[in-house]
């Protein structure tokens, strides 16, 4: 009896395990964001990627040892990148680029704009990227004459914490532009 009970707390672990890799499969995947509210703002996830140019995954071992930056600019071709060379943590990253034309596989993304405590308004373009372990995401090319190290852009890119309850519900909601 006690051997038919271990493998059915094996067998119940294992069902949990898969049940809980396709959970968190699908917060992988969708998205809540609401584009209308955010003009300038794209929210980046390996299955919902959009106009960014791609997801690459990389074997992390080819880095060990090196210093690889969080986010990346190649001087060469131009483009925005995040990196990712962790073996089994996501990582989430906010990118801002100021007064830069950005351009996906296909088009020209859009800007938004952000205004200082200054009242300075200046257009910009934010991704939030969602980044898999072992891969670098190239987000966009900057269209710029400016030296690419000369491009204004903020970023923080952190281990990437899952909500506690990301089916989380609210008894009221609300509709965009608030008022």
């Amino acid at each position: 009896k006690k051997k038919n009970g271990k493998n059915n707390n094996k067998n119940n672990s294992s069902k949990q395990n898969k049940k809980n890799q396709k959970k968190l499969q699908s917060i992988l995947e969708e998205t809540n964001f609401v584009s209308e509210a955010g003009i300038g703002c794209y929210i980046i996830r390996e299955k919902n990627f959009g106009d960014c140019i791609e997801f690459e995954k990389i074997d992390p071992t080819e880095f060990r040892g090196q210093d690889v930056p969080d986010v990346a600019l190649d001087p060469d071709i131009k483009t925005l990148s995040i990196c990712n060379v962790e073996d089994e943590m996501h990582k989430v990253a906010y990118v801002t680029i100021y007064e830069t034309e950005c351009r996906g596989r296909k088009s020209i993304f859009p800007t938004g704009s952000t205004t200082d405590n200054n009242g300075n308004t200046v257009e910009c373009i934010t991704f939030i990227v969602l980044c898999p372990p072992a891969t670098f995401v190239h987000l966009c090319y900057l269209n710029t004459s400016k030296q690419i190290l000369d491009v204004k852009i903020d970023s923080d890119v952190q281990e990437w914490n899952q909500h506690p309850n990301p089916n989380d519900s609210h008894s009221k909601l609300l509709g965009f532009p608030l008022k």
